[in-house]
């Protein structure tokens, strides 16, 4: 269960029906990346979940997610 203070750092995004990790820093194994560990574990819908932290640092994969959600980026192989 969280608690107060943890839930300052989270955001409700009503288009989305879930809450938001507003923590600011997502490095694995950081204060955020166990947030969003912790809100999924209860079962809430967060963004970003630790799947997309982690892929964030992967290069190709954050450059493919970013092409096929329609944004430009720079060629890569």
């Amino acid at each position: 269960m969280m608690t107060t203070r943890k839930r300052k750092l989270l955001g409700h995004h009503e288009g989305l029906g879930c809450v938001l990790n507003l923590a600011g820093d997502y490095d694995y194994l950081s204060k955020g990346y166990y947030l969003s560990q912790e809100a999924e574990a209860d079962g809430l819908c967060v963004h970003p979940t630790c799947e997309e932290i982690l892929d964030a640092y992967v290069t190709p994969l954050l450059l493919e997610k970013a092409s096929l959600a329609g944004l430009r980026v720079a060629k890569h192989y």
